[in-house]
């Protein structure tokens, strides 16, 4: 951490670690992966302070305005990303508050240390071409296949992504679904969240396409468990292989935030979409009108 003295280097990056170990979020400390990047972080921070200051590092020499001129540093020469920033920021609050708690510094020097703040974009959701590439996928790979195995996988892969992508569900309210969650006809359908997100039921109603793939599946489908009790994980894997497949690189929660997407871009209705999203604040939902990094490409385009 410290380039001077080696034997006191050694000996406060291990009381550090040692704190960060013993200090975390609800009584638990930080996990060795987050401790390292802790650690780098303050070194190169170190690094930085000595030949500017011309003073060896230490906690007690340490001032507001060195971790603000650091900022600085950080941003206007290095020009460091706002997420490369902050997480730095977070290692430097960490170290000082250390430092004030072993009784290495008489204060808490971590005052008026900026937050870089991020340009907000929507939420990424997939764009036209690469949402039809994947629906075409979806379809093709349920029609094309090759054995009874492989097209009972399609059919289950294509239920479970329509349920994403067409209602909306969340990866973990998709594995917990039951038979009788379902309400489905030839006319309307709806399926019963009952432990959503922060622990939220509500009804969701299925579309056209959603309640085609869902009675495809069914068909030849049985079981408390309409996708078996498949896991998380196990969804991921499938929609990271489809998404492979289809030349796309995208993970389940994309779905969700191309369903909130297209409903703001088919209604242009605030309320409608939360309700559909089944978002507790309005302001979630908002995110999604935002414009996309492609809005912004398109944009500048033919300036």
């Amino acid at each position: 951490m410290i380039n001077t003295l080696q034997a006191t280097e050694i000996s406060l990056e291990a009381q550090f670690s040692t704190w960060l170990a013993n200090h975390g979020k609800r009584g638990h400390g930080h996990s060795q992966n987050s401790i390292s990047a802790y650690l780098s972080d303050v070194r190169g921070f170190s690094r930085w302070f000595e030949p500017f200051t011309r003073q060896p590092f230490s906690p007690d020499l340490i001032t507001s305005q060195d971790l603000r001129s650091y900022y600085a540093h950080s941003t206007e020469e290095e020009r460091v990303s706002a997420a490369t920033w902050n997480r730095r920021r977070i290692s430097l609050a960490l170290f000082c508050q250390f430092a004030l708690e072993t009784g290495m510094a008489a204060y808490n020097v971590f005052q008026g240390v900026p937050v870089m703040e991020k340009q907000k974009c929507a939420p990424k959701s997939l764009n036209k071409p690469d949402y039809l590439k994947l629906l075409r996928r979806v379809e093709q790979a349920a029609n094309t296949a090759r054995s009874d195995h492989q097209r009972f996988l399609a059919i289950r892969n294509r239920a479970m992504i329509s349920l994403m992508v067409y209602a909306g569900l969340r990866v973990g309210e998709l594995c917990a679904l039951r038979a009788d969650d379902l309400l489905l006809s030839d006319r309307k359908g709806e399926v019963k969240i009952r432990d959503g997100k922060g622990n939220k039921s509500g009804d969701v109603p299925l579309g056209r396409e959603a309640r085609i793939a869902l009675v495809d599946w069914l068909n030849i489908s049985s079981g408390e468990m309409v996708f078996g009790g498949i896991t998380e994980r196990q969804v991921q894997r499938v929609v990271a292989e489809i998404g492979g497949m289809a030349g796309i690189e995208i993970h389940p929660h994309m779905l969700r935030h191309t369903f909130v997407y297209n409903i703001l871009q088919q209604t242009g209705n605030l309320v409608i979409a939360q309700q559909l999203a089944r978002h507790s604040k309005i302001e979630q939902t908002a995110r999604y009108a935002m414009p996309h990094q492609e809005d912004l490409e398109r944009a500048v385009e033919n300036i």
